[in-house]
C-alpha cells in the first residue's frame, strides 16, 4: 500500500492525477485509506482512467468488492465510459463502513430506519410483563439507549428520529405492550434529569447526539493539522484562528449541522492551559484555574481596545504581570487569582486547548452530557443543596 500511495503522490505532484477539492482553496484529496480499505478520488475524465490503471498496476484488486461512485454532476455517458474502461461496477450507494452508513444525501428518518429497527428488534425479545420497573429501567438505560450511540458519533440525527427513539424507550419503561397501554406516571423530561436533580438518569437522544458530536467540534479547534479538519475549516470559512467561526448554512452537510448544533453547548466549556499566551484572549477565554471568563465578572464594561488582547500582551519585558491599568475592572478575588497564576513565557510550549467540563481537562461523554443537560435544562440548586446536606438523615 505504501508503494501505491507513493505512486499517487508522484502523479499528483506532476499534475497527472487530478484530485478533487471540496472547496475552492481547500486541500486536494487523492485517496483515503484505513487498514486495507482504500478510496481513490479523482476528477471524472477519461485521461484519469489511464493514470489510475498505471498506479494500480501490480496491485491485487478485488473486482467483485470494488465499486465506482460518481457525483451527480457526471453525465450517464461519461459514467458508462469510465466504468467500462476500469471494469468496475457502478454504484449509487457505498453502503456501510465500520457499522455506519455512508450517506450521500440529506439524512432523514428513512435513512436512519436501520437504527430504529435495531431498537424495536431488541424490544421484541423482552417481555415487559416479566420485568420489574427497576429491570426495565436498567435495560432502557444500558441497552436500548446505547444502540444509537455509536451511529450518533458521526451522524446528526433529525429531531423526529431522536423523538421516535425516546418514544420507544419511554413506552418500554412504563410497560407498554402491543395490546395494552400504560399510564406514564412521571413526565419524560423529569425522568431524564440527572440523579442529583431528582431524575432517574436516563438520557434524551437529542442531547446524547449533541454530546457525541462534542469531540468532533473540539477537534476543529485542537487538531487543526488533521486533514478532515482542514477540509471542514476551509469549506465552511472558519477563519485562521485556533477558535473557529462556526456558522450553520442552508447547504451544510450532515456532519457540519451536527457540529453547529453541539458548538453552542461545547464552546463555553472549552478552556486553555496557558503556554506562551499568544493564542489565549485575556478577557474572552477561559484560562484561569477556576475557569472564570474575566469578561463575565468585570466590574465595568471592558474597553474595546482591551477585548481582543492576548494574555501575552499583559506581560512586562521582565516576564511579570502588567495589570495595574486594568486593576479597577476586576473583583479582588479574581485579581488575586490572576496575579497568583504563573505568567506566560516565550520559552514555554504554545497554549493548549483543554476540556473545561472535567477536572482532568479530558473530554468524556459523561461530563459532556451532564454539562449540556445543565445548559439545556438549567441546574436545580435545591437538589444540589440536599445532596450536599451534612446534617442527620
Amino acid at each position: 500500500m505504501e508503494r501505491l500511495f507513493h505512486l499517487i503522490d508522484v502523479a499528483v505532484t506532476h499534475k497527472l492525477w487530478k484530485p478533487i477539492k471540496l472547496s475552492k482553496g481547500g486541500p486536494a484529496l487523492s485517496y483515503l485509506a484505513f487498514a486495507d480499505d482504500l478510496i481513490l478520488l479523482s476528477e471524472a475524465y477519461m485521461d484519469q482512467v489511464e493514470i489510475i490503471q498505471q498506479c494500480l498496476d501490480g496491485q491485487k484488486v478485488n473486482i467483485e468488492k470494488t465499486r465506482i461512485f460518481f457525483s451527480k454532476n457526471v453525465t450517464w455517458a461519461v459514467k458508462k465510459e469510465i466504468s467500462d474502461a476500469l471494469k468496475f461496477q457502478r454504484t449509487n450507494n457505498l453502503g456501510k463502513y465500520l457499522g455506519v452508513t455512508i450517506h450521500h444525501e440529506r439524512v432523514n428518518r428513512r435513512l436512519l430506519r436501520s437504527v430504529m429497527e435495531k431498537v424495536n428488534q431488541r424490544l421484541s425479545l423482552w417481555k415487559t410483563r416479566n420485568l420489574s420497573f427497576a429491570g426495565r429501567l436498567t435495560l432502557t438505560k444500558f441497552v436500548l439507549a446505547a444502540i444509537p450511540s455509536y451511529t450518533m458519533q458521526k451522524v446528526f440525527f433529525p429531531r423526529q428520529a431522536c423523538d421516535e427513539i425516546d418514544k420507544s424507550c419511554r413506552s418500554f419503561l412504563w410497560g407498554h405492550t402491543s395490546d395494552q397501554r400504560k399510564i406514564h406516571a412521571v413526565a419524560w423530561s423529569k425522568i431524564c434529569k440527572l440523579k442529583n436533580e431528582g431524575g432517574l438518569g436516563l438520557r434524551e437522544m437529542r442531547l446524547v447526539n449533541r454530546s457525541r458530536f462534542g469531540p468532533v467540534a473540539t477537534s476543529i479547534c485542537s487538531q487543526p493539522s488533521k486533514l478532515w479538519v482542514q477540509v471542514l475549516r476551509d469549506k465552511y470559512k472558519c477563519g485562521n484562528e485556533m477558535m473557529p467561526v462556526i456558522k450553520k448554512k442552508p447547504t451544510s452537510s450532515n456532519i457540519w449541522r451536527g457540529i453547529c448544533d453541539a458548538w453552542s453547548s461545547v464552546q463555553p466549556l472549552i478552556a486553555w492551559n496557558v503556554g506562551d499566551g499568544k493564542q489565549v484572549q485575556f478577557w474572552m477565554d477561559s484560562w484561569l484555574p477556576s475557569r472564570t471568563r474575566l469578561s463575565e465578572v468585570s466590574l465595568e464594561p471592558v474597553p474595546e481596545q482591551e477585548k481582543g488582547k492576548s494574555v501575552s500582551k499583559y506581560i512586562t519585558e521582565e516576564g511579570t504581570w502588567d495589570l495595574n491599568h486594568i486593576r479597577y475592572l476586576l473583583p479582588t478575588s479574581v485579581w488575586l487569582e490572576v496575579i497568583g497564576s504563573a505568567p506566560p513565557s516565550l520559552v514555554t510550549d504554545p497554549d493548549v486547548l483543554v476540556w473545561g467540563g472535567s477536572s482532568t481537562g479530558t473530554y468524556s461523554m459523561k461530563s459532556a452530557y451532564n454539562a449540556i443537560c445543565t445548559i439545556s435544562n438549567g441546574s436545580n440548586v435545591v437538589f444540589n443543596l440536599i445532596w450536599k446536606w451534612c446534617g442527620p438523615e
